[in-house]
């Protein structure tokens, strides 16, 4: 069990990253950055960019997660590891009460997505907050006062086409080791439960173009999900990658009672039965990074609001884990029980 980061005014908040890619470097350099803050042990598979990370921050390499885990020198834990290592890793911090940060989604496993919900229910779990922003930003939370004034939400469409495959289509495109496609974009189903709440089902269909059935790695895609929030109003996300487009496009569609509103590759449009105009929200604040949120966690774990921001996570990865169940043949995926009571309340 890591000790706790407020034993001294002085002391530095001691900080263990499991992950030598793009976003383990980047957490650690963020990390590395801040006052009051110490990288001081990471573990990473990888032979080339693990060791060197490790000489960066002055660091031995620890060859495995579960050896960084055993270490009783940390305040927090960090997890930038490929999508199917983050739900063995995060069952074994929240086994062992480690705080931890993780880049989602939570898990590519229902399984071990319903050992999580329990664990952090748990009335001493620890931190567990994950990289997305979510209900920190202050964006989302304008857009939900606005909303909240077109009455109760109907309809909801988000379209995604991307050409491109990625900077390491070897792991993004392969099922096996991120999901199918609405598990690796649950940062845009995260929003919408942010605003609207849990689903009552999800149903789904999917194509692979060129899957290879042994290494389940594909060369394009489309999935869509659908999926009614308990609240009544039915949503609907749609995606295509590695496709022949010149450039990456993205639309959204909210149809409220009173209004509805278009957001195509930026400027959101509000029409009623009045006019049709570009509408713009209120500048937003610029959101806490997701370091910041768990170093604050952790410095002040009494006013954390770690639970609050968690549930959409949690509702967000099962949404896509169910779509790949129903493309699998289960049909119509019912929500489960051990999921979290979530239907947000507008901001006064």
């Amino acid at each position: 069990m890591p000790a706790s980061p407020k034993k001294s005014a002085t002391k530095k908040i001691r900080i263990g990253i499991i992950g030598s890619g793009a976003m383990g470097r980047h957490r650690a350099t963020e990390l590395a950055r801040r006052p009051g803050v110490k990288v001081t042990a990471i573990s990473a598979r990888n032979p080339e960019t693990g060791p060197a990370l490790a000489r960066e921050l002055g660091l031995k390499l620890i060859p495995t997660w579960e050896k960084l885990l055993e270490r009783d020198d940390l305040d927090g834990v960090v997890n930038t590891t490929p999508n199917h290592l983050h739900g063995p890793i995060l069952r074994r911090c929240l086994e062992r009460d480690f705080p931890v940060l993780t880049e989602y989604p939570l898990t590519t496993s229902e399984k071990e997505l319903a050992a999580i919900a329990k664990a952090a229910a748990r009335r001493k779990a620890p931190i567990l907050r994950t990289t997305h922003p979510g209900l920190a930003d202050s964006s989302l939370r304008q857009r939900r006062k606005q909303f909240a004034a077109d009455g109760p939400l109907l309809l909801a469409h988000f379209l995604r086409l991307t050409p491109g495959r990625g900077a390491r289509p070897d792991v993004l495109f392969n099922l096996r080791l991120s999901g199918p496609p609405p598990l690796f974009f649950v940062y845009h189903l995260y929003p919408w439960v942010a605003l609207f709440g849990g689903v009552e089902w999800v149903q789904a269909g999917m194509a692979f173009p060129g899957l290879n059935t042994g290494t389940t790695a594909y060369e394009r895609f489309s999935a869509s999900v659908a999926a009614p929030f308990k609240q009544g109003a039915l949503a609907q996300w749609t995606w295509a990658g590695g496709i022949p487009l010149p450039g990456p496009e993205e639309s959204e569609r909210l149809v409220f009672e009173k209004a509805t509103y278009h957001r195509h590759n930026g400027d959101w449009k509000r029409a009623d039965r009045k006019a049709n105009q570009t509408f713009r929200m209120p500048p937003a604040k610029r959101s806490p990074a997701p370091e910041d949120l768990f170093l604050a966690d952790l410095a002040e774990p009494a006013s954390s609001t770690w639970r609050e921001d968690l549930a959409p996570a949690l509702w967000a990865t099962w949404i896509g884990l169910a779509a790949g169940k129903s493309h699998g043949g289960e049909g119509r995926v019912p929500s489960p029980s051990w999921l979290p009571d979530f239907n947000p309340a507008p901001p006064v």
